[in-house]
Protein backbone atom coordinates (compact mmCIF):
# COMPACT_ATOMS: atom_id res chain seq x y z
CA UNK A 1 0.00 0.00 0.00
CA UNK A 2 1.02 3.07 -1.07
CA UNK A 3 1.92 5.08 2.57
CA UNK A 4 1.19 9.09 2.78
CA UNK A 5 1.02 11.07 5.34
CA UNK A 6 2.46 14.84 5.63
CA UNK A 7 4.24 16.70 7.89
CA UNK A 8 6.15 19.34 9.26
CA UNK A 9 8.66 20.99 11.34
CA UNK A 10 9.43 21.99 14.75
CA UNK A 11 12.23 21.51 17.29
CA UNK A 12 13.63 24.94 17.49
CA UNK A 13 15.10 26.99 20.18
CA UNK A 14 12.29 29.45 20.48
CA UNK A 15 9.43 27.14 19.38
CA UNK A 16 8.12 25.19 17.25
CA UNK A 17 5.77 24.86 14.51
CA UNK A 18 2.55 23.06 15.18
CA UNK A 19 -0.03 21.99 12.36
CA UNK A 20 -2.75 19.06 11.53
CA UNK A 21 -4.81 19.12 14.44
CA UNK A 22 -5.58 15.60 14.26
CA UNK A 23 -8.41 14.71 17.06
CA UNK A 24 -8.86 11.11 18.30
CA UNK A 25 -12.15 11.38 19.14
CA UNK A 26 -15.27 13.07 18.37
CA UNK A 27 -16.80 13.40 21.80
CA UNK A 28 -20.24 13.37 21.07
CA UNK A 29 -22.89 12.03 23.20
CA UNK A 30 -25.35 9.01 22.48
CA UNK A 31 -28.29 9.35 25.10
CA UNK A 32 -30.89 9.94 22.82
CA UNK A 33 -32.88 13.14 22.60
CA UNK A 34 -36.29 13.19 23.91
CA UNK A 35 -37.83 16.04 21.55
CA UNK A 36 -35.98 17.52 18.10
CA UNK A 37 -32.90 20.32 19.17
CA UNK A 38 -29.76 21.25 18.74
CA UNK A 39 -26.53 20.89 20.48
CA UNK A 40 -23.79 22.98 20.56
CA UNK A 41 -20.13 22.11 22.13
CA UNK A 42 -16.87 23.39 22.71
CA UNK A 43 -14.32 21.35 23.87
CA UNK A 44 -10.66 20.42 23.95
CA UNK A 45 -10.57 16.58 22.88
CA UNK A 46 -7.47 14.46 22.91
CA UNK A 47 -5.62 13.55 19.68
CA UNK A 48 -2.58 15.04 18.47
CA UNK A 49 -0.46 17.20 15.43
CA UNK A 50 0.57 15.93 12.34
CA UNK A 51 3.53 18.08 13.09
CA UNK A 52 4.17 16.06 15.97
CA UNK A 53 4.95 13.03 13.66
CA UNK A 54 8.23 14.65 12.63
CA UNK A 55 9.53 15.01 15.81
CA UNK A 56 12.89 13.72 17.29
CA UNK A 57 11.02 12.40 20.83
CA UNK A 58 10.87 8.73 20.40
CA UNK A 59 8.05 8.68 22.71
CA UNK A 60 4.55 9.94 20.63
CA UNK A 61 2.94 12.55 22.65
CA UNK A 62 -1.25 13.47 22.65
CA UNK A 63 -2.65 16.98 22.78
CA UNK A 64 -5.59 18.22 23.24
CA UNK A 65 -7.06 19.82 19.97
CA UNK A 66 -9.69 22.71 20.27
CA UNK A 67 -12.69 21.79 18.48
CA UNK A 68 -16.46 23.70 18.06
CA UNK A 69 -19.19 21.57 17.03
CA UNK A 70 -23.12 22.01 16.35
CA UNK A 71 -25.55 18.70 15.31
CA UNK A 72 -29.02 19.20 14.53
CA UNK A 73 -31.67 16.48 15.61
CA UNK A 74 -34.84 16.69 13.58
CA UNK A 75 -36.44 13.74 15.41
CA UNK A 76 -39.78 13.13 14.65
CA UNK A 77 -39.88 16.19 12.11
CA UNK A 78 -38.25 14.04 9.37
CA UNK A 79 -39.64 10.82 10.62
CA UNK A 80 -35.96 9.69 11.79
CA UNK A 81 -35.60 10.00 15.35
CA UNK A 82 -32.10 9.67 16.63
CA UNK A 83 -30.35 10.74 13.53
CA UNK A 84 -28.62 13.73 13.40
CA UNK A 85 -26.54 16.05 11.14
CA UNK A 86 -23.63 18.40 11.64
CA UNK A 87 -20.11 19.10 11.78
CA UNK A 88 -17.11 20.83 13.62
CA UNK A 89 -14.27 22.78 13.43
CA UNK A 90 -11.24 21.45 14.66
CA UNK A 91 -8.17 23.70 15.51
CA UNK A 92 -7.76 27.38 14.73
CA UNK A 93 -6.72 29.02 11.73
CA UNK A 94 -2.88 29.24 13.16
CA UNK A 95 -2.59 25.55 13.25
CA UNK A 96 -4.36 24.45 10.10
CA UNK A 97 -8.02 24.41 11.03
CA UNK A 98 -10.21 22.54 9.02
CA UNK A 99 -14.48 21.77 9.12
CA UNK A 100 -15.52 18.69 9.14
CA UNK A 101 -18.95 17.34 8.56
CA UNK A 102 -20.80 15.04 11.08
CA UNK A 103 -23.52 12.50 11.03
CA UNK A 104 -24.63 10.54 14.33
CA UNK A 105 -27.27 8.38 15.41
CA UNK A 106 -28.16 7.06 18.69
CA UNK A 107 -30.41 5.39 20.99
CA UNK A 108 -31.00 3.55 23.73
CA UNK A 109 -30.65 0.13 24.26
CA UNK A 110 -33.73 -1.37 26.67
CA UNK A 111 -36.62 0.37 28.34
CA UNK A 112 -35.19 1.91 31.27
CA UNK A 113 -32.92 4.94 29.73
CA UNK A 114 -30.09 3.64 31.39
CA UNK A 115 -28.06 1.71 28.34
CA UNK A 116 -27.31 3.69 25.01
CA UNK A 117 -25.13 3.09 22.02
CA UNK A 118 -24.33 5.30 19.22
CA UNK A 119 -22.40 6.07 15.65
CA UNK A 120 -20.65 8.93 14.22
CA UNK A 121 -19.14 9.18 10.69
CA UNK A 122 -16.92 12.33 9.87
CA UNK A 123 -14.74 13.28 6.97
CA UNK A 124 -12.97 16.32 5.73
CA UNK A 125 -10.28 18.00 4.10
CA UNK A 126 -7.79 20.35 6.27
CA UNK A 127 -3.93 22.04 4.85
CA UNK A 128 -2.64 25.09 6.39
CA UNK A 129 0.94 26.84 6.37
CA UNK A 130 3.45 28.22 9.16
CA UNK A 131 7.21 28.98 9.35
CA UNK A 132 8.12 28.04 6.00
CA UNK A 133 6.03 24.54 6.73
CA UNK A 134 2.86 23.41 5.09
CA UNK A 135 0.34 20.34 5.04
CA UNK A 136 -2.63 18.69 3.39
CA UNK A 137 -4.84 16.35 4.45
CA UNK A 138 -7.98 14.28 3.48
CA UNK A 139 -9.48 12.14 6.59
CA UNK A 140 -12.18 10.43 7.16
CA UNK A 141 -13.60 7.74 9.95
CA UNK A 142 -15.92 6.19 12.13
CA UNK A 143 -16.67 6.01 15.88
CA UNK A 144 -19.22 3.82 17.73
CA UNK A 145 -19.69 4.73 21.18
CA UNK A 146 -21.53 4.02 24.71
CA UNK A 147 -23.16 5.76 27.42
CA UNK A 148 -24.16 4.23 31.07
CA UNK A 149 -26.34 6.06 33.26
CA UNK A 150 -24.44 5.27 36.88
CA UNK A 151 -26.92 7.63 38.84
CA UNK A 152 -30.54 7.47 39.11
CA UNK A 153 -32.83 9.17 36.87
CA UNK A 154 -32.66 12.97 37.87
CA UNK A 155 -34.07 16.00 36.24
CA UNK A 156 -30.83 17.81 37.73
CA UNK A 157 -27.99 16.01 37.87
CA UNK A 158 -26.78 12.58 36.58
CA UNK A 159 -23.44 11.11 36.35
CA UNK A 160 -22.68 8.88 32.98
CA UNK A 161 -19.82 6.61 31.72
CA UNK A 162 -19.27 6.73 28.14
CA UNK A 163 -16.53 5.52 25.97
CA UNK A 164 -15.84 4.81 22.27
CA UNK A 165 -13.80 2.62 20.05
CA UNK A 166 -12.92 4.51 16.40
CA UNK A 167 -10.43 4.18 13.29
CA UNK A 168 -9.57 7.36 10.93
CA UNK A 169 -8.33 6.88 7.53
CA UNK A 170 -6.28 9.57 6.62
CA UNK A 171 -3.97 10.81 3.47
CA UNK A 172 -1.86 13.63 3.78
CA UNK A 173 1.57 15.14 2.61
CA UNK A 174 3.47 18.44 3.82
CA UNK A 175 7.06 20.41 3.35
CA UNK A 176 9.28 20.99 6.20
CA UNK A 177 13.18 21.77 7.25
CA UNK A 178 15.31 18.86 8.41
CA UNK A 179 17.84 19.07 10.90
CA UNK A 180 21.79 18.82 9.71
CA UNK A 181 21.22 14.78 9.55
CA UNK A 182 17.95 15.04 7.38
CA UNK A 183 16.46 12.44 10.16
CA UNK A 184 14.03 15.07 12.10
CA UNK A 185 12.18 18.31 11.28
CA UNK A 186 13.02 21.28 12.38
CA UNK A 187 11.76 25.04 12.55
CA UNK A 188 13.27 26.35 8.97
CA UNK A 189 16.01 28.81 9.03
CA UNK A 190 15.74 32.65 8.25
CA UNK A 191 16.47 33.04 4.92
CA UNK A 192 15.12 28.91 4.32
CA UNK A 193 17.35 26.93 2.95
CA UNK A 194 16.33 24.70 0.15
CA UNK A 195 18.81 22.19 0.80
CA UNK A 196 17.23 21.66 4.20
CA UNK A 197 13.64 21.12 2.82
CA UNK A 198 11.98 17.85 2.65
CA UNK A 199 8.33 16.86 0.70
CA UNK A 200 6.73 13.53 3.20
CA UNK A 201 3.92 11.84 1.98
CA UNK A 202 1.72 8.94 3.84
CA UNK A 203 -1.74 7.03 4.78
CA UNK A 204 -2.93 4.43 6.74
CA UNK A 205 -5.77 3.90 9.21
CA UNK A 206 -5.38 4.59 12.79
CA UNK A 207 -7.66 3.05 15.78
CA UNK A 208 -8.99 5.30 18.72
CA UNK A 209 -10.16 4.49 22.42
CA UNK A 210 -11.66 6.63 24.82
CA UNK A 211 -13.33 6.78 27.62
CA UNK A 212 -15.22 8.96 29.73
CA UNK A 213 -17.08 10.64 32.97
CA UNK A 214 -20.13 12.92 32.27
CA UNK A 215 -22.24 15.57 34.40
CA UNK A 216 -25.48 15.60 32.88
CA UNK A 217 -27.60 18.47 33.91
CA UNK A 218 -30.99 19.59 33.41
CA UNK A 219 -31.38 16.74 31.09
CA UNK A 220 -35.28 15.62 31.43
CA UNK A 221 -37.01 19.37 31.88
CA UNK A 222 -39.92 19.64 29.40
CA UNK A 223 -38.65 23.31 28.57
CA UNK A 224 -36.41 24.18 25.58
CA UNK A 225 -33.68 23.62 27.35
CA UNK A 226 -32.12 20.06 26.71
CA UNK A 227 -29.86 19.76 29.02
CA UNK A 228 -25.99 20.16 29.25
CA UNK A 229 -23.10 17.68 29.67
CA UNK A 230 -19.70 18.76 31.20
CA UNK A 231 -17.01 15.45 30.32
CA UNK A 232 -13.64 14.66 30.98
CA UNK A 233 -12.06 12.68 28.70
CA UNK A 234 -8.63 10.59 28.00
CA UNK A 235 -8.46 8.39 25.01
CA UNK A 236 -5.14 6.05 23.83
CA UNK A 237 -4.67 5.91 19.59
CA UNK A 238 -2.05 5.46 17.00
CA UNK A 239 0.44 8.30 15.53
CA UNK A 240 2.17 8.27 12.08
CA UNK A 241 5.63 9.01 12.10
CA UNK A 242 7.99 9.77 9.71
CA UNK A 243 11.80 9.74 9.35
CA UNK A 244 14.26 10.85 6.63
CA UNK A 245 11.29 12.30 4.70
CA UNK A 246 9.76 8.26 5.06
CA UNK A 247 7.10 6.76 7.00
CA UNK A 248 7.87 4.52 9.36
CA UNK A 249 5.63 2.22 11.89
CA UNK A 250 3.69 4.47 13.57
CA UNK A 251 3.34 5.02 17.25
CA UNK A 252 1.03 5.13 20.27
CA UNK A 253 -0.25 8.06 22.12
CA UNK A 254 -2.42 8.77 25.22
CA UNK A 255 -4.30 12.43 26.16
CA UNK A 256 -6.71 14.05 27.58
CA UNK A 257 -9.35 16.58 26.96
CA UNK A 258 -12.75 18.43 28.47
CA UNK A 259 -15.64 19.25 26.80
CA UNK A 260 -18.88 20.87 27.40
CA UNK A 261 -22.28 20.39 25.45
CA UNK A 262 -25.32 21.93 25.45
CA UNK A 263 -29.11 21.10 24.00
CA UNK A 264 -31.45 23.71 22.83
CA UNK A 265 -35.01 22.74 21.00
CA UNK A 266 -38.72 21.80 20.96
CA UNK A 267 -41.10 22.09 23.85
CA UNK A 268 -42.47 19.25 25.55
CA UNK A 269 -46.25 19.46 24.07
CA UNK A 270 -48.69 19.83 27.01
CA UNK A 271 -51.10 16.78 27.96
CA UNK A 272 -54.32 17.37 27.43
Amino acid sequence: MTKKLALIAMLASTGCTTLGPMPAITAQNVVPAARPGVEAQVAAVPGYYLSQSVQEDQEAKGIAVMQGAVMVEPGELVEAPGFSIGGRFVGDAENGGYPEPMLRYRTYVGSHEVFALGGVVYGGYGHGKDREASYEVTRGGAELGFDVRATPKSSWAEVHIAGSLGFTGLDANGDYCLDANGRWGVDCPKPPDTGLRTHAEASGFYPSAAGAIALDLARHLHGVLHGGRIALHGAVGRMPRVEYGEQISAKTYTAAGLSVTLGLGAVEPKKR
